[in-house]
């Protein structure tokens, strides 16, 4: 009887292997935060201080959200800007700097460690320009109109983003829709392809803060 009672050795190797892919799965699982996705944290149009970017699917692409400290988020990533001693740096979700912006009398310098991003001079009163490194040439100018945001580039193609005649809280393209920008011009970034998202939007968020 006592036989009959007693479990088999491959009953027991059995269980235990079960028990131990169940515990590595829960480990795994643990381990692998999902990314979160910005449309996780849909912005409220409604909202003054939000701004978003949507492709011509209407999909989110960036959301930027204005305060003390400055969120940015795009399909990936999405990280805070705080400021302290004349610098705001980006810190991601793991508390990780992965970008940094520094202040200078006409503008900013956006940086990723230590290779420089971008280097942007808004002291105009219509229009700001854009570089990749620190002389600002050859640059991209983005301009101020009365109808449209225009982006000409060392006096080659012009590319321009029109006002909707409907909200001018809208823009129009081809490729984006832009919501919560107030007539900036902001917006024009966005067609600079040769930037990241992430740089994109820290850029326009550090634009719409400085009242651009």
């Amino acid at each position: 009887m006592k036989n009959l009672m007693k479990p088999s050795k491959q009953k027991i190797t059995i269980a235990s292997l079960l028990i131990n892919l169940f515990l590595v799965a829960v480990v795994v699982g643990c381990g692998n935060k999902p990314t979160r996705d910005v449309e996780e944290f849909k912005p409220d149009p409604s909202n003054g201080d939000v701004s978003y970017v949507n492709n011509a699917s209407n999909e989110n692409l960036l959301a930027i959200t204005l305060g003390d400290d400055l969120i940015v988020q795009t399909k990936n990533v999405h990280c805070e800007g705080k400021f302290k001693n004349d610098k705001r740096k980006y810190h991601n979700e793991a508390g990780e700097v992965i970008r940094e912006v520094s202040y200078t009398d006409s503008g900013f310098k956006l940086k990723k460690g230590e290779d420089l991003v971008a280097k942007i001079k808004w002291d105009y009163p219509d229009k700001i320009k854009l570089g990749r490194n620190e002389e600002v040439i050859p640059a991209w100018e983005l301009k101020h109109k009365a109808d449209r945001v225009e982006l000409d580039f060392s006096d080659s193609d012009l590319y321009f983003i029109n006002w909707s005649a409907i909200n001018n809280n809208e823009l129009i393209h081809d490729s984006f829709k832009f919501f919560g920008f107030q007539n900036s011009i902001t917006p024009g970034i966005m067609l600079i392809s040769e930037l990241e998202t992430l740089d994109q939007a820290i850029i326009m968020a550090e634009l719409l803060k400085k009242g651009k």
